[in-house]
């Protein structure tokens, strides 16, 4: 692999050439610990994949899991200060070859069988500064070339030993590495502020929806008792059709946009605004394709039908506002379109990702390998409705915080970029 010596974006003071070298002349790598529920030793806590996550640095050790190997750990096991640690197998691939540092924990701790050790012998390359060139793109080309392509299924040491490393004088690496540290910590703030804010939210749906907590109404009184109906008696069914993912593109090749059902799973908020969703076209259609009671309509939740897990089947969306162009749903989803005037607009988004509704949705759920709900099942889940003016204070109650979210969520992408692009043009 040819290596070019100098970045296109440098610190102002630094004009050195870099120098280069094969990863295994400034580290050692050696595979973790293979252990089984049935051995018999030594008790030690034990990084593993799930410890990876998005971080970049671990720095404490009382969320890993302890496990006892047969045994006693050598000492060759442990992890220090300073160790690189790579995923070397999990099913989810992008994962693999992920890389985490290992910051000043005095715990005693070894690495699970899943992952490789990266220890310094050299001194020309720091830690900080491999693990932020291990976590470029430059690393990811070459893993996409040396590991056989984008489907690498395992990171050998034999891998990891050839990389490249292209590097310059200490000083150099020094500040490079405080500068991206930098902004790795105002991601993990950013992550961090988002997690308390998706938590708060959580606790609060949790108590709004089990009526431990209520508005008042604008004179300081109690709202009356909520009001038990069901979905059947609430919404009606409206047609969607049953195109494939393929059938639909990013880029504008058509009249009518499309909403999915694994876009309900992953990426739609609770409450949907089309304008500022991310919504596929469906390839080569045109709006006279359909009947005009096809397209969503403010106040329609979309429920996805068929999920390969629990968290995700029946997860539904509301459609709060809409802008061109038309709209509708396909494969794997239901509409369901309010009757009459029972529901404020904003309100059933959240009503049906309620912890109540959502084992309400689990226990009709049917299937092995993929689960499935039917509109029969769906129509006689049990809602309590609150009377309009309570449903709008809880509405707007639970969207002031999802704006909160989202400007979080938009800062900590805007930071993830900048990161992204500083490794890009930082290394060579």
């Amino acid at each position: 692999m040819a290596v070019e010596n100098t970045p296109k974006l440098r610190l102002p003071e630094f004009s050195d050439e870099w120098e280069t070298a094969l990863s295994h002349e400034e580290f050692d790598y050696r595979n973790g610990l293979n252990f089984t529920r049935g051995s018999v030793g030594e008790k030690i806590k034990v990084v593993g994949v799930g410890d990876f996550k998005d971080n970049t640095l671990l720095s404490e050790a009382s969320k890993l899991a302890e496990i006892t190997i047969r045994g006693n750990v050598r000492e060759n096991d442990l992890l220090s200060e300073g160790d690189l640690l790579f995923v070397r197998s999990n099913g989810n691939k992008a994962l693999i070859g992920r890389c985490l540092q290992i910051g000043p924990i005095s715990e005693k701790m070894s690495f699970s069988g899943f992952t490789i050790r990266g220890r310094r012998k050299g001194s020309r390359v720091s830690s900080e500064f491999a693990g932020h060139l291990f976590r470029s793109e430059r690393f990811r080309s070459y893993l996409d070339v040396a590991g056989g392509g984008t489907n690498i299924n395992n990171l050998s040491q034999r891998i990891l030993e050839n990389f490249p490393l292209t590097f310059p004088k200490d000083r150099e690496q020094d500040k490079i590495s405080s500068y991206l540290e930098t902004v790795e910590t105002k991601i993990e703030q950013l992550t961090r502020k988002k997690a308390l804010l998706e938590d708060y939210k959580k606790g609060c749906m949790q108590q709004l929806f089990t009526q431990k907590l209520r508005f008042k109404d604008g004179q300081g009184n109690d709202f009356p008792d909520w009001a038990e109906t069901t979905v059947g008696e609430t919404f009606d069914w409206v047609r969607t059709n049953s195109l494939s993912r393929d059938k639909l593109n990013y880029g504008a090749n058509g009249e009518v946009q499309n909403i999915h059902y694994g876009d309900i799973h992953s990426k739609f908020h609770a409450n949907f605004r089309q304008g500022l969703e991310k919504v596929p076209y469906i390839s080569g259609s045109l709006r006279a394709d359909f009947a005009e009671e096809d397209f969503c309509k403010p106040g329609d939740v979309v429920i996805a039908d068929a999920s390969e897990d629990y968290t995700d089947i029946g997860k539904a969306i509301e459609i709060v506002e809409l802008s061109d162009p038309p709209l509708v749903a396909g494969l794997h989803t239901y509409i369901a379109r309010p009757k009459g005037w029972k529901l404020v607009l904003g309100f059933a988004g959240y009503l049906l990702r309620s912890a109540t509704m959502r084992r309400q949705t689990m226990r009709i759920a049917q299937g092995i390998s993929v689960l499935g709900v039917s509109k029969g099942n769906l129509a006689t889940l049990t809602l309590e409705l609150p009377h309009p003016d309570e449903q709008r204070k809880i509405a707007n109650f639970l969207s002031a915080i999802d704006t909160k979210i989202s400007l979080v969520e938009d800062e900590l992408f805007a930071a993830q970029d900048f990161k992204k692009g500083l490794l890009q043009q930082m290394f060579v």
